[in-house]
């Protein structure tokens, strides 16, 4: 069985609330949260994570509202490789963001 993680949910200053995993190799972030803020070109998540290489992504088993549910998660090398291709600019902004807020308030 794999072990039960823990989301912390973060609020974005634009309004959009991220979900974020602690892991050992780092943080990871709710890849549906990353799709439905900086794709919405694609029509749905399926697609989007079709697009992600595979490896790229993980499933992990969390803690939500006092149910054990899976989600798909990317880690932030990941993030900001697909961020980077839109737009460096929101790329930088976002991964500053997450170092800054994210990070530093003793995830």
């Amino acid at each position: 069985m794999s072990k039960l993680l823990y989301l912390r949910e973060c609020e974005h200053p634009d309004g959009f609330v991220f979900r974020f995993v602690n892991m050992p190799g780092g943080l990871e972030v709710a890849a549906y949260d990353i799709f439905s803020v900086f794709f919405p070109q694609y029509k749905n998540f399926r697609e989007f994570s079709d697009c992600i290489a595979y490896g790229e992504y993980q499933e992990r088993d969390v803690y939500v509202n006092g149910k054990s549910t899976k989600i798909t998660t990317l880690p932030a090398t990941t993030i900001h490789q697909l961020l980077k291709s839109s737009s460096v600019q929101i790329a930088r902004g976002f991964m500053a963001w997450v170092r800054k807020s994210v990070i530093k308030s003793k995830f």
